[in-house]
């Protein structure tokens, strides 16, 4: 049955390259670590002359192949990402097509692999995305009308004042405290769907990397839903917190994901804050920002079963600013709560977040840009009381 799938995957690529491939095939095999190089070097290269993201260059292959081998690949259907994979599921054939679109893991950058359907669990490497397309930057749009100016919204009321300092947003006695048990329940919408429980213990004040830290558990349980299909997401992770005056500082976390695509990847990521990373929306006045930089490293472990564990680890400097905007009511599945409003900023990433007033809680947050994302309370319990408005 294994040779009958490994000819179904040399048959596949074959069509594929015949159908107006790039460059020389590579053999259907691993290939050696030079020549991994090599192929590496040689998509990197070709994509930053031609100005194409990973990203977009998987959207063409997707493209390439829903025309070429409609049969195999029915399309269209919509992209999802997996750990380095950017992927579409096709339902009528069963089969999963992939292309790595991120460096560092075992897999080939910029490669192809298809899994799923007559391959089964197995993930079979098709080749460098270059022997099937040449990466085209995508055409620059038209430029987009002026809109109409609205009509001037009627005024509307004025929010409950906020609190003097955003440290009355948060409980951190109770964050503190050793035993302190938290569940909330949260639902999904927008590009992800789905349905997640995040459980959390604070534990005992332990040592971490030479830091004096709280050990705290974090359990997340549930399943993310997109047009591609539904993945489960299982992580469980410790903390490693403190809180010291009016602040917390966070010195890292080791956390363990499994997700499954239908194949079982297992990742293991431990990061280490150097130096602590400390948050500064603990004290804020409404309406001011601040920022803060969290530096460090992270060691990476995935296993797949597919031959040894991939372990790497990167320096990593991240910065965020946060602006605390007042304190308003908001409803959620679970009700209307008086709620702390703020906005986090990273990157080009804007999050507006509201947090149950006097417990620090997520209510709501809402990611913007092209796909907007939200994610609502829709219970929670506090040493096994329920959280009411």
């Amino acid at each position: 049955m294994k040779t009958n799938r490994k000819l179904t995957m040399l048959a596949l690529s074959a069509l594929m390259a015949a159908c107006g491939g790039g460059s020389d095939p590579a053999p259907a095999q691993a290939t050696p670590l030079a020549a991994i190089g090599a192929l590496r070097a040689k998509a990197k290269v070709l994509a930053t002359q031609q100005d194409v993201t990973p990203a977009q260059a998987a959207e063409q292959l997707f493209a390439y192949a829903e025309e070429q081998l409609a049969g195999y690949f029915p399309g269209p259907k919509v992209t999802g990402t997996i750990g380095p994979f950017a992927y579409r599921y096709y339902p009528e054939t069963g089969l999963y097509l992939g292309v790595v679109i991120e460096q560092g893991w075992q897999w080939e950058y910029m490669a192809v692999y298809v899994t799923g359907g007559m391959f089964g669990t197995d993930l079979f490497y098709a080749g460098p995305i270059t022997n099937y397309i040449t990466p085209a930057p995508a055409p620059t749009p038209a430029p987009t009308p002026a809109p109409t100016p609205a009509p001037t919204p009627a005024p509307t009321p004025a929010p409950t004042p906020a609190p003097a300092s955003s440290s009355a947003c948060y409980d951190l006695v109770l964050a503190d405290t050793e035993g302190t048990h938290l569940v909330v329940n949260y639902t999904y919408n927008g590009t992800i769907g789905g349905n997640e429980t995040v459980d959390t213990v604070t534990g005992p004040v332990t040592t971490y990397e030479g830091y004096s830290a709280r050990a705290s558990t974090v359990v997340t349980t549930g399943s993310h839903t997109t047009i591609a299909g539904t993945v489960a997401i299982n992580t469980s992770g410790t903390a490693y917190t403190r809180v010291i005056g009016s602040a917390v500082h966070t010195y890292g976390i080791v956390t363990t994901a499994t997700t499954s695509i239908p194949f079982t990847i297992t990742t293991t990521i431990k990061t280490v804050n150097v130096p602590a990373y400390i948050d500064p929306s603990y004290s804020l006045f409404a309406g001011q920002s601040a920022s803060a930089t969290m530096t460090g490293t992270t060691t990476t472990t995935v296993h797949t079963g597919f031959g040894p564990d991939q372990v790497t680890t990167l320096p990593y400097n991240s910065t965020t600013t946060v602006k605390y905007l007042g304190n308003e009511p908001v409803t959620v599945p679970a009700g209307t709560f008086n709620a702390c409003k703020f906005e986090y900023t990273s990157g080009d990433t804007v999050t507006t977040s509201w947090l149950a007033y006097g417990k620090g809680i997520l209510l709501k947050s809402l990611a913007g840009g092209t796909a907007p994302q939200t994610i609502e309370m829709t219970s929670a319990t506090i040493n096994g009381a329920p959280l009411t408005p």
